[in-house]
């Protein structure tokens, strides 16, 4: 996985673009540290590193270890709706993502996104 090399991982490249046909929306691909969420791979959306607290993906990392957090309309959601990528003009309105689970441990999030609520998804 490359998780201490912050840079993208060329690897999640068939992962990544095998997603993005099934739904049709930006996908990425993201480990994630203590304090930070570093973007391995990407497509369809300009994924940036960031601070862990700014990142929706940390939702993935309480209760179940292998619940997947679908938020049909970020906008709607009371907590999510103050994320800055939600909050911005033109972000984010639309979030699928899955743990990333290597040995018990949630290491990262495969997610998808999108700018407008969805409510039709695969």
């Amino acid at each position: 996985l490359h998780l201490t090399d912050p840079a993208a991982s060329p690897e999640y490249e068939d992962i990544i673009h095998a997603v993005r046909r099934l739904w049709g929306v930006p996908v990425l691909i993201t480990v994630t540290s203590e304090d930070r969420q570093f973007v391995k791979g990407c497509v369809g959306f300009q994924g940036v590193d960031t601070p862990r607290d700014d990142s929706i993906c940390q939702h993935l990392f309480s209760g179940d270890t292998a619940a997947a957090l679908v938020v049909e309309d970020l906008r709607q959601h009371p907590v999510l709706k103050y994320n800055p990528f939600v909050a911005a003009e033109g972000g984010l309105r639309f979030y699928c993502g899955v743990p990333i689970v290597v040995e018990e441990y949630r290491v990262g999030s495969l997610c998808v996104v999108d700018m407008v609520p969805r409510t039709d998804w695969p």
